[in-house]
């Protein structure tokens, strides 16, 4: 693990981060948003299986990123609410609008 750069290591997280937010949880299919955090889930049972996960440092790491994951998927599951909210009420005004024609 000593090969991987710091600096790509970031960007892929940074990039993962961003499909998970925008893309995954921002769904109606709530399953979408699940996929990343039970990757990361699996990965961390792989990684404690063979030892390279182990002392409380790591696994205080890997409960926070989990956390983190489960804290994005439900923030998209309120933006994708919020945002179905507003296409209702802007269907309801429409929709308002030409009653009263």
């Amino acid at each position: 693990m000593d090969n991987i750069n710091p600096t790509i290591a970031t960007l892929c997280l940074i990039a993962i981060a961003a499909v998970h937010r925008f893309i995954l949880s921002n769904r109606r299919q709530k399953f979408l948003g699940a996929i990343i955090p039970i990757l990361w889930l699996i990965a961390a049972v792989i990684l404690a299986a063979n030892g390279i996960l182990s002392g409380p440092g790591a696994w205080i790491s890997a409960v926070v990123v989990m956390v983190g994951l489960l804290v994005i998927w439900w923030s998209g599951q309120v933006s994708y609410r919020k945002r179905l909210d507003s296409e209702n009420a802007r269907i309801d005004s429409v929709n308002a609008s030409r009653s009263l024609s």
